[in-house]
């Protein structure tokens, strides 16, 4: 009789792939001659692999199509798979080492493989560079050229990872009359409450903002008695006939921070009709309200 283990060990395994669509033979393969099977094939190639195995009972089902890439070859100069860098050597201490980035080196590729250094973009701040955040990305402050932003400061910090070296932190600073949409709602250089634009560059309850040529934030608050901007009119709450600063209450008349009762003040007076027995007048405003008096 057969042994008790006999149909639970493994005694082949077939192996069947494509690679770009092509058909590789079918093999019968013990696990150890797998890569000579795809030892042909180039480094970090994709296969479509399927297997199935043989013991005492015969050969199991196929099993699923799974993909899967050949291994990558640290040191030909191509980064492929997870490696971090090529530079198509083995050596250490040139900024690429097990083709893994070393702490304080930033790599690019280029044809023929990575060029590692220890310059701008690494992430530590050296001589010559105003900043260095560690990225090429534009708009955060330092720039893919090491050099700070317009409206932007950038501190030095130290490094979390580098001993005894400083990086970048990049912030945009409140008050210097530059607003940087996404980082602040406004910016009227200063730090004073209560002008619309608060000392953490918010727009304050009641006010509205707008940037001028330049960058810099011109508010209007309603209610102080100044008109300003988009204001119809502002007469400090002295009265309830002007609205948010923007209508006027109906029976009420504003003429910028001062509002009274009735239609405007006459303005001028037209003759409309001159007769030898009478004369017919009217004081028009520029509102258009006003009255007619005739007499004769």
């Amino acid at each position: 009789s057969a042994p008790s283990n006999y149909y639970n060990t493994t005694l082949n395994w077939e192996v069947e792939c494509s690679s770009n669509g092509a058909w590789m033979p079918t093999i019968t393969v013990p696990a150890d001659v797998l890569s000579d099977y795809l030892g042909g094939l180039s480094t970090y190639t994709q296969l479509q692999c399927r297997a199935r195995a043989e013991a005492g009972g015969g050969w199991s089902e196929w099993s699923d199509w799974n993909s899967m890439y050949t291994l990558t070859v640290c040191g030909d100069g191509a980064r492929q798979g997870t490696e971090e860098c090529d530079d198509g050597n083995e050596l250490s201490n040139d900024g690429c080492t097990n083709c893994h980035v070393e702490i304080g080196y930033a790599c690019i590729v280029v044809a023929g493989g990575d060029v590692c250094g220890n310059g701008c973009r690494n992430g530590t701040k050296e001589a010559g560079e105003a900043c260095d955040d560690g990225n090429d990305v534009t708009g955060d402050g330092c720039d893919n050229k090491c050099e700070v932003e317009t409206s932007w400061q950038c501190v030095s910090t130290p490094h979390i990872t580098v001993a005894d070296a400083i990086t970048s932190t990049c912030s945009v600073p409140c008050g210097d009359g530059v607003r940087i949409l996404g980082h602040e709602d406004c910016d009227d250089d200063n730090t004073v409450d209560g002008d619309g634009c608060s000392t953490s560059c918010t727009v304050e309850t009641n006010s509205a903002c707008a940037e001028n040529a330049a960058g810099k934030s011109v508010c209007q608050k309603c209610g102080d008695g100044v008109l300003q901007g988009t204001e119809l009119c502002d007469d400090g709450g002295a009265s309830l006939a002007c609205l948010s600063c923007s209508s006027v209450q109906k029976g009420y008349t504003c003429t910028g921070t001062e509002c009274f009762a009735g239609p405007s003040r006459l303005s001028m007076v037209m003759i409309e009709m001159a007769q030898e027995e009478s004369v017919q007048a009217k004081w028009a405003p520029s509102s258009g309200y006003g009255f007619s008096i005739v007499w004769g």
